[in-house]
């Protein structure tokens, strides 16, 4: 492959254009956007913006960490250029499919768009007589903190932002399956939960 597969054309001179594709959540540095640098460089500190699909800059932030996985380890580099595949940390607000560029640009990488949700549901605490029989995490806050901690790993999973103390969450998915997964998953994990029927978006 070597011999004969030429090396690729990298602008590392150029303006910064990372594309998203994976996210992922850390328990130390929060959520981590995973991608390609098309071109430029990006560095600890650097003031960057996300850029949705349609141009519209969806956050402006600072880089707070850059990770580049070698085998099963993660390795914390000060900074990344053209053609590095890298995890970054700084952006609450960006997602797969945003665009990282310099602060002020706003490039964008064309993206296939993530298909919107089919189905929704609302979760609320149990509160029939046998709560607590079946599981050790009960309040809606428990609830609401596991089900924004998924979403930020699983890209087609929606939770409309309801008040602080509202006490229920509204979750939309890609179909029953999706989010049939997603309770049993939450409901080995010990969480207790009442679930209306689901609902079709239109």
């Amino acid at each position: 492959m070597i011999s004969h597969i030429d090396h690729p054309e990298l602008d590392t001179k150029g303006d910064l254009k990372m594309l998203i594709t994976q996210t992922e959540s850390n328990q130390y540095f929060g959520k981590m956007l995973i991608g390609r640098i098309i071109s430029g460089q990006i560095s600890l500190g650097d003031r960057v913006q996300a850029v949705e699909q349609d141009g519209t800059v969806a956050e402006q932030s600072k880089i707070m960490r850059i990770q580049k996985r070698f085998g099963m380890n993660d390795i914390d580099l000060k900074a990344a250029y053209a053609g590095d595949i890298v995890s970054i940390s700084g952006l609450a607000g960006g997602t797969v499919g945003h665009t990282i560029n310099n602060h002020g640009n706003t490039h964008v990488v064309p993206s296939i768009p993530i298909d919107p949700p089919m189905l929704s549901l609302t979760v609320t605490f149990n509160d029939s007589p046998l709560k607590g029989l079946d599981g050790d995490k009960i309040t809606i806050a428990q609830i609401r903190e596991r089900l924004e901690k998924e979403s930020e790993d699983d890209v087609s999973l929606r939770v409309k932002k309801e008040a602080v103390k509202s006490e229920k969450c509204v979750i939309s998915g890609r179909g029953d399956l999706h989010l049939g997964v997603l309770i049993e998953k939450m409901r080995r994990e010990g969480f207790e939960m009442a679930i209306t029927p689901p609902q079709v978006i239109t």
